[in-house]
């Protein structure tokens, strides 16, 4: 669902960050074949990972300290049922 003129705001919980951007190294070539590589920014690995523990360390966190709906922990158990019982 989108946002609403009324509510701005979905309350999604999401992991970034405020360090500002900052310019490729004039001394490195950006890339002009058409390949995936943000503009000249790139991406790191170890970036990338440490943002997707971040965001698994919240559901983690969540889940440990019960502010998970009820519903969602039955569908949870549900799906572990199922995936021991096709065991």
């Amino acid at each position: 669902k989108h946002a609403s003129k009324a509510s701005p705001t979905l309350h999604l919980p999401c992991v970034f960050s405020q360090e500002a951007v900052r310019a490729a190294d004039t001394s490195c070539e950006v890339a002009t074949d058409g390949s995936l590589n943000c503009q000249g920014y790139g991406s790191l690995v170890s970036v990338t990972a440490t943002f997707g523990m971040a965001a698994a360390g919240w559901v983690i966190n969540q889940i440990a300290t019960e502010k998970v709906s009820h519903t969602a922990k039955m569908r949870y158990n549900s799906r572990l049922r199922s995936a021991h019982n096709a065991d």
